[in-house]
């Protein structure tokens, strides 16, 4: 019975051993969670020996902390907790699912090599999501204290086990979701759910410790609450955690582990800022983060945040010292909103600046939000002073670099004067001669150009001659394409004696253009020091050098003198922006940026797309031209019928030479310019008396770094040559130009308001006005209040003053069919600025026809364009283009004159006229004649060969008669282009089109003039419809006339047909052909086939040489034109023939007339 017994048992256990073997490893197995066999544990005599031996055959995992491995290298006897250590005698398998059946040896007494007793285990390599593991298949030993090693880790000693340090988790913190309206934070963690494993939690709010907490779990993530009241918003929070085995109540906590730091609101990176002023690099930007979300809340309507940008009060000093792109935020969880700052270009001296942008919810009532404070932000401006260059007088440059020097130069052209070689920006100044004394040329200014990026913006008084012979306007203009870059801002300022312009560019850069005299233009250039040591041209190199200023012209060469130096920096046409533009280079827009500061609770944003403000800094700059510039170039470009043109075309305004000397005597006259020079004591005198002894003069001698001497030293060269006082006059103006910047620059002078602020001192900029008021008025917070009968805003008119006209824009001419002569533009001197400006006019005849001019004076608005330079409107001339029903007049003249006070008017009044081109031609305002190649009739012009509008059949013949129509003397009679002979069937209905074509493109009618037809209708248009009764043929004569009388007669021949289907088959119009032509397609019976349903489908010999591809189609026999083959369904070919007389045509794929086919040798 034994035996039997043994094999029993054999057998049950090979049953249980491959039922083990074939269920997945990786998936069933059991744990083994025991620290004390680690290969770095000793065996501890006061402790039980571990023994395998009641170990139950399976695949078994080690899941303790000390690790999952059973060792493939000998431990030492009594290592693992145990005498005789087991370890793996083999290699681990590489490869996930793999398994590999290997040796287990047990280490007793290191006999053997360690291997004294040999175990047969296998090993299979497993996967999870945390990473790889290993399974064993492990049988019990025979005998204690034997067991199988696992892991390298130290296991605490002394009975106890010390959590390890490496394996606790690192808390982190965020919100519970769904989120509440109140929401609750969490410190979370991931661990395995151990149950041998305590943890705690500690919250603390900015920096002091709220409670201390025992974690939650769900699965492996856990978790400790902290409810809203022991935190609130704007609050920093952190948490902190420690763990230990709960195996042995004298097991240690662990050390803290800390999270990372987590702010509950509106995260603000970085926190502080710097920017530089006049900086052309891209702008500072801030993020603004919500870390946890604006849960909605009905009860308050809310589900957004946004928030006020906005300066403090305290920070006044420095109130408008940055700039940013909002003044509001919106923000949204989950999407970082941005703010872009930048410092401004304020001219300010003031070294670095600190100022902190604070952030006010915006009527905020949600619960958890609203008494939320942002974190604020820091900005560091670091000052960038400005530098100025000036071309002013005959002309005197002044560098960057050289403060109270200049040098002069007398040539004439375009010329580089101020480029920086970073950036696309430059300053082109063109010279003209200005005057000719005792055999000396002097030059000035009279234009200027300047370039930003894609931008040409351009003043000139020039004329193509570069000779100053005649007056002329002041001429501002928009070069470039499009519209002026976002930031560009240009203003004029009219202050009596002169007009000034001031261009701000958004690069910060200043440019000034003042015209005094009519010959001079003064230019004034600040630039920031950041533009340093990359600029060149006739303002030199801006390194702070003043004695290396001829260093590098032009040509490249090093220069020792002012004359070469500035002729190196003259520039051919084709490089000058007076006539080319530069290559267009791609811009990125800027955006719009803001000031926001808060007044009184109040906030006060003030947004512009430049980054100067300059304009709050001085004086009214005068009124922004940029819209009326850029209206009036889109205007000329697109050839729109306006009177703009006059503000963009150069033309002259004076009739004739005996016009223009009138005008210059009565300048000379006027401007007291003496025949000779002044001596150099009597210049002297005149210019200490301009600059230095007047009020600005002696203000501005409190000021550091004003060089009169330099001033009048300029100021007595040009009246020397020149006799003329205005020069006295740019002179004074660049002295207090540059006062004026000086002072206001120079921070350290500034005192405190009533208001706080810090103000520019008031004993000095109060008494910079314009033109020192002229001697006529006393200088009060800038503004002149004039003597009594003294007026303007420098007091330099007489307040009774009466203009004297000068010259009117192209000497008074305007050509109606140009444009709609409805404004001019008049010079003149003695203008006064108001609106009481107006222009008076007067109709006067200009050529013999009937109209009778007005007897009553029109008084309309004028207005000043620039100080010599008046616009006025005018009536509605009285030629009327296209009013053809009314009697017109192809001219009209005014009398134009212009008055201060809408009374008294000008002694002089220009002339204007205003006319048809097309028939009259104008030398002047006094001789219009009526042009040889023309006609005036009922008043108005029509040229050679313009028909008359309500008559075509007559037209202008300058050679009959120029007052009245003659008869079209090339009407050609329209032409019949419908064949004379047309068919129909028997019965047929037939809709037939006659169609003539008239060469003048005239419209044409039609009649019929005979027939021997009955029941047919005829229109006008020429359709006629017919239906054939029998086989006789029909006539129709049909007459087509244009509106003139010319005509042409066709008689239509109307053949009848019969159809030729067969087999009872149906004629139908052929839709490819027009009706009448005779071509008509059959409808076949069932049974029947061909163009004229002759073949039978019953009939037919057979050919299977065509149809093995392509059923049902008609392909030609390979010799025969008669001849051709169709395809059924079953792929069989039938020869069919094509009835007598007719062809196959491919190309119709049917039988047809042989004049349609071109029969050739079809064989392939």
């Amino acid at each position: 019975m034994a035996p039997y017994c043994e094999f029993c048992l054999l057998l049950i256990s090979g049953i249980f051993l491959n039922s083990v073997l074939a269920a997945d490893p990786c998936a069933n197995y059991k744990t083994i969670d025991d620290p004390y066999r680690s290969v770095k544990y000793t065996f501890d005599f006061k402790r039980a020996a571990l023994c395998d031996w009641n170990l139950v055959t399976d695949w078994y995992r080690f899941t303790s902390y000390v690790g999952g491995t059973i060792p493939t290298t000998k431990p030492e006897p009594y290592m693992c907790g145990t005498v005789a250590p087991i370890w793996m005698n083999g290699t681990l398998p590489t490869t996930v699912g793999d398994k590999v059946d290997v040796t287990a040896c047990v280490n007793y007494d290191n006999k053997d090599n360690g291997c004294y007793i040999k175990i047969p285990i296998s090993v299979q390599k497993c996967n999870e999501p945390k990473g790889d593991f290993y399974v064993y298949f492990l049988r019990p030993p025979y005998g204690c204290a034997l067991s199988y090693c696992a892991g390298d880790k130290m296991p605490t000693p002394n009975g106890y086990l010390d959590f390890p340090y490496s394996l606790l988790p690192m808390p982190s913190i965020t919100y519970q979701k769904p989120a509440q309206v109140n929401i609750t934070m969490l410190c979370q963690f991931e661990f395995q759910p151990w149950t041998n494993v305590s943890f705690q939690v500690e919250w603390f709010v900015n920096g002091v410790n709220v409670t201390r907490d025992t974690p939650s779990r769900n699965g492996s993530i856990w978790f400790s609450p902290l409810q809203h009241g022991k935190y609130f918003v704007g609050n920093r929070l952190h948490c902190r955690l420690r763990a230990r085995y709960t195996t042995h109540a004298s097991n240690k906590w662990t050390s803290w582990k800390e999270s990372e730091s987590f702010y509950v609101g509106v995260e603000v990176s970085p926190s502080h800022v710097q920017v530089k002023e006049c900086d052309t690099h891209p702008n500072v930007t801030v993020t603004f983060r919500l870390t946890v979300p604006v849960v909605p809340c009905p009860a308050y309507g809310q589900s957004n945040f946004s928030a006020i940008v906005y300066v403090p009060e305290k920070f006044k000093d420095s109130l408008t010292k940055t700039i940013v792109d909002k003044c509001v935020l919106k923000l949204e969880y989950n999407r970082t909103e941005t703010l872009e700052i930048k410092a401004v270009c304020d001219r300010l001296d003031d070294g670095t600046n600190i100022l902190d942008y604070h952030f006010k919810q915006s009527l905020m009532t949600h619960p958890f939000w609203k008494d939320y404070s942002l974190p604020s932000l820091r900005v560091t401006v670091n000052d960038t002073s400005i530098a100025m260059c000036r071309s002013s007088g005959d002309p005197h440059y002044k560098t960057f670099d050289n403060l109270g020097r200049t040098y002069d130069y007398f040539g004439t052209g375009d010329y580089v004067l101020y480029r920086n070689k970073e950036r696309g920006f430059e300053v082109h100044t063109r010279l003209w001669l200005c005057a000719h004394n005792h055999g000396r040329d002097i030059t000035c200014n009279c234009g200027v150009a300047i370039r930003e990026g894609n931008d040409v913006i351009v003043f000139s008084t020039c004329n193509d001659e570069l000779i100053y012979n005649q007056p002329t306007k002041l001429i501002s203009k928009i070069r470039s394409k499009g519209n002026l870059a976002p930031g560009t801002h240009i203003y004029k300022n009219n202050t009596g004696s002169q007009t000034k312009y001031t261009v701000i560019l958004p690069s910060g850069t200043r440019i000034i253009v003042e015209r005094r005299g009519w010959s001079v233009l003064d230019v004034f250039l600040y630039a920031p020091q950041s533009d340093r040591n990359t600029t060149e041209g006739l303002c030199g190199n801006f390194n702070n050098d003043q004695d290396d200023e001829f260093k590098q012209g032009g040509d490249g060469k090093e220069h020792s003198d002012a004359e070469s130096f500035a002729r190196s920096w003259r520039i051919k046409r084709e490089e000058s922006y007076f006539v080319v533009l530069p290559p267009h280079e791609p811009q990125v827009y800027k955006g719009e940026f803001c000031e926001c500061d808060e007044k009184e609770k109040n906030i006060s944003n003030i947004c512009m797309n430049t980054s100067t403000i300059h304009i709050r800094r001085r004086r009214s700059l005068g009124k922004n031209i940029n819209l009326e510039l850029n209206r009036i170039k889109r205007s000329v470009e697109d050839s729109v019928y306006s009177d703009d043109i006059i503000d963009h075309e150069e033309r002259g305004f004076f009739v004739d030479q005996k016009d223009l000397e009138y005008t210059q005597s009565r300048i000379r006259s006027r401007r007291s310019i003496g025949k000779e020079p002044f001596s150099k004591e009597n210049a002297t005198k005149i210019c200490k008396s301009f600059i230095e002894d007047s009020v600005t003069g002696k203000v501005c001698k409190r000021v550091s770094g004003i060089e009169f001497s330099s001033f009048i030293k300029d100021c007595v060269f040009d009246l020397q040559v020149t006799g003329d006082k205005a020069f006295a006059g740019s002179a004074f103006s660049a002295m207090q130009e540059q006062c004026e910047d000086s002072v206001l620059r120079n921070v350290s002078m500034y005192k405190r308001g009533r208001d706080g602020m810090l103000q520019p001192p008031k004993e000095i900029v109060n008494k910079l006005c314009p033109d020192d008021c002229s001697g006529h008025g006393i200088c009060r917070e800038r503004i002149c209040t004039c003597d009594v009968g003294y007026t303007g805003a420098d007091c330099s008119l007489l307040k009774n003053a009466v203009p004297e006209l000068l010259g009117i824009y192209d000497g008074g001419l305007c050509d109606i069919r140009k444009r709609p002569c409805k404004k001019t533009d008049i010079l003149g001197e003695g203008f006064i600025d108001s609106e009481n400006l107006t222009c008076h006019s007067t109709e006067f005849k200009v050529f013999g026809d009937n109209w009778a001019p007005s007897t009553t004076a029109n008084i309309l608005p004028g207005e000043l364009n620039e100080v010599f330079s008046v616009k006025c409107d005018l009536p509605d001339p009285p030629t009327k283009l296209n009013d053809y029903d009314n009697p017109g007049t192809p001219a009209g003249g005014l009398f134009i004159k212009i008055s201060n006070n809408k009374i008294d008017t000008s002694a002089r009044a220009m002339r204007f006229v205003s006319y048809d081109s097309l028939c009259l031609k104008c030398e002047n305002t006094r001789t219009c004649v009526l042009r040889e190649d023309s006609c005036i009739i009922n008043g108005h012009c029509f040229a050679l060969n313009d028909a008359n509008p309500r008559n075509w059949c007559q037209q202008c013949l300058p050679s009959k008669t120029q007052f009245a129509w003659s008869q079209h003397k090339d009407n050609h009679p329209p032409k019949f282009t419908t064949p004379s002979t047309r068919y129909a069937l028997v019965g047929e209905e037939l809709p037939l089109q006659i169609q003539a074509i008239d060469t003048d493109g005239r419209p044409v009618t039609y009649s019929l003039a005979n027939t021997n037809a009955q029941g047919y209708t005829f229109t006008t248009s020429g359709l006629l419809k017919y239906t054939m009764p029998s086989t006789e043929s029909k006539t129709f004569t049909v007459v087509a006339i244009d509106e003139c009388g010319a005509k042409d007669t066709m008689t239509i021949t109307l053949k009848a047909l019969t159809c030729p289907c067969i087999n009872g088959g149906v004629c139908h119009p052929h839709p490819y052909h027009p009706r009448g032509s005779g071509r008509y397609t059959c409808t076949c019976p069932e049974g029947f086939t061909g163009n004229l349903c002759e073949t039978s489908l019953s009939n037919g010999s057979f050919d299977e040489n065509f149809c093995k591809d392509k059923p049902h189609g008609h392909y030609p026999h390979p010799t025969d034109c008669t001849k051709f083959y169709q395809c059924d369904a079953f792929h069989r070919a039938f020869l069919h023939n094509c009835p007598a007389g007719l062809k196959w045509n491919v190309k119709a794929n049917a039988c047809d007339w042989p004049r349609n086919v071109d029969c050739i040798n079809h064989r392939t």
